[in-house]
């Protein structure tokens, strides 16, 4: 399977979710952290008992569709409700930061479950040596979005 095709994918998916939507950045992407700190914990045993019960995921390893899920839920279930963008280049800019973020996280768990060689494996190199980098800004954007929302006005006193 070509790690090219599979992150297109991806990305055309879960920027139309993200974007149809409208949830903010801020949340989604600060979701997509708690699903890193679920996969550390939990993606190993879970993927131990779903190969005891003899679950098949294709060219994709038990482990890393495990550890990919658990890194999409916790964003997926906030799909369905949170604070969201009311101005369409909002929403088409959130949705690029969740898009991004979400790859970033996403390219060691999937990449180590697929085998790599020519351009594929140089295309992986170079998302893996620069994941770091859109992870920490992501984040930060992330955390800039939720200071930015208002869920509350103050009232004037008459």
């Amino acid at each position: 399977m070509s790690i090219v095709l599979l992150f297109i994918v991806l990305i055309i998916v879960f920027f139309a979710l993200s974007f149809f939507s409208r949830r903010r950045f801020g949340v989604l992407g600060l979701a997509l952290a708690t699903g890193v700190v679920l996969s550390d914990f939990w993606a190993m045993p879970l993927a131990d008992f779903f190969e005891r019960s003899g679950l098949s995921t294709g060219a994709l390893t038990v482990p890393s569709v495990t550890a990919g899920l658990l890194i999409i839920a916790p964003a997926a279930i906030l799909f369905t409700g949170g604070p969201s963008y009311n101005k369409l280049a909002m929403r088409i800019i959130g949705s690029l930061c969740f898009t991004l973020l979400l790859v970033a996280l996403l390219i060691e768990p999937l990449g180590n479950s697929l085998v790599l060689t020519g351009e594929n494996k140089q295309v992986y190199d170079w998302l893996s040596e620069h994941r770091y980098i859109v992870i920490s800004i992501g984040f930060i954007f992330a955390i800039i979005d939720i200071l930015l929302i208002h869920s509350s006005k103050k009232y004037k006193k008459h």
